[in-house]
């Protein structure tokens, strides 16, 4: 039933009051994320202009019922040439509030913008959601994201994401430690992996042949990186992703991932060399209690690289008390590594002159573009 507070609701482009929108947040989006996650996302994001970037629907009170965040960046093609891309973030509408047109009106005035403003348009949508079938039926082009994810504690994990029931989330809570226990052996997370890719359709069998033996490698924690650092990460991140689609990478950029809660930066460097061979910034994050470890940005070209890498990562995460482990990678960590296939990146036909490929291998995407 719409209610008068919807009747008199209104949708407009405005910064809204943080404490609201993150109320907002969590109520829409079940344990969106902390304050300091919200800080991350919004104050300290690139670029981010609270007074273009925001819709919001309020009522006549002024209440916060609706949001949609526009995310500016810069998408840089294989030729070289870059394009203003608008990453559009998910909608939230308040859930005393849905099915009166508040997510319709908010999906319409932001794209609308883009279309003013932007040369491309993409979102990250998950399937089985409203937006991405809304996409699916208006033709939108699409990838399905590589997103893997490693179970820590697969049963809390399991009460989360697959069956969402409150009395199996308290019982798993108190067993984490003993899953986080348990999937250290390769059988018991093998078979999880295995289990789990029939389910989801997607787990690859073959990861691909390291050209470096993993020993000829030293992995270092970083816990405050000099200016010069970041700039070697800088060149690294441009020397191995020229060739592919993606959003332009800065020292502003990897700056930003180690703002991220509890980011630590894990370096990878040959034993003769001592030159950066990769890298990744993983950070923490608490959701109702399930906590995720991110590996939101990474560069390797060596599969070798990214099994000590994401080695380093798990390790971490079992220390911090993680339930799961979640990387967009172009390489399988392992085989004890669940490729999800429910991630996709979209983008609508005919907003751009130019045409983009509807190919995985076409793109470089990271957990910090998803996010």
């Amino acid at each position: 039933m719409t209610t008068l507070e919807d009747d008199n609701s209104t949708c407009l482009q405005r910064k809204p009051d943080d404490e609201a929108l993150l109320k907002l947040l969590n109520n829409a989006f079940d344990g969106w994320g902390s304050r300091e996650y919200f800080e991350w996302k919004y104050d300290q994001f690139p670029n981010y202009d609270p007074s273009e970037h925001n819709f919001i629907v309020t009522t006549a009170t002024g209440k916060l019922i609706g949001a949609r965040r526009v995310f500016e960046r810069r998408l840089q093609r294989p030729d070289g040439e870059t394009a203003l891309a608008h990453v559009h973030g998910g909608t939230a509408v308040h859930e005393d509030h849905r099915g009166k047109g508040h997510y319709s009106d908010l999906l319409r005035r932001s794209n609308e913008y883009s279309r003013q403003k932007a040369d491309c348009l993409f979102t990250f949508n998950r399937s089985g959601k409203i937006t991405t079938e809304h996409h699916e039926k208006n033709g939108w082009n699409y990838i399905i994201l590589p997103v893997f994810v490693k179970p820590l504690s697969p049963l809390k994990v399991a009460s989360n994401y697959v069956f969402d029931n409150l009395a199996l989330q308290s019982i798993a809570g108190k067993l984490s430690s003993a899953g986080r226990h348990l999937t250290k052996s390769e059988i018991v997370s093998r078979w999880i992996a295995v289990s789990a890719g029939r389910i989801y359709g997607r787990n690859r069998q073959t990861v691909s042949t390291a050209r470096t033996p993993s020993t000829d490698y030293v992995i270092d924690v970083v816990e405050d990186p000099s200016e010069e650092l970041i700039e070697q990460l800088d060149t690294v991140l441009t020397d191995m992703t020229n060739e592919t689609y993606k959003f332009e990478r800065s020292k502003k950029a990897i700056r930003h991932s180690l703002l991220f809660p509890s980011a630590r930066l894990i370096l990878a460097r040959k034993k003769d060399q001592r030159t950066i061979a990769g890298f990744a910034v993983a950070g923490h994050l608490n959701r109702s209690g399930l906590v995720e470890t991110r590996v939101l940005e990474q560069a390797w070209d060596d599969p070798a690289v990214t099994q000590r890498l994401l080695t380093r990562v798990e390790s971490d995460a079992r220390e911090f008390g993680a339930d799961v482990v979640v990387a967009c990678s172009e390489h399988q960590p392992s085989k004890n590594w669940i490729e999800m296939g429910t991630e996709y990146m979209m983008w609508p036909p005919g907003f751009s002159t130019h045409e983009y490929p509807a190919s995985q291998g076409d793109w470089r995407i990271t957990t910090r573009d998803i996010l």
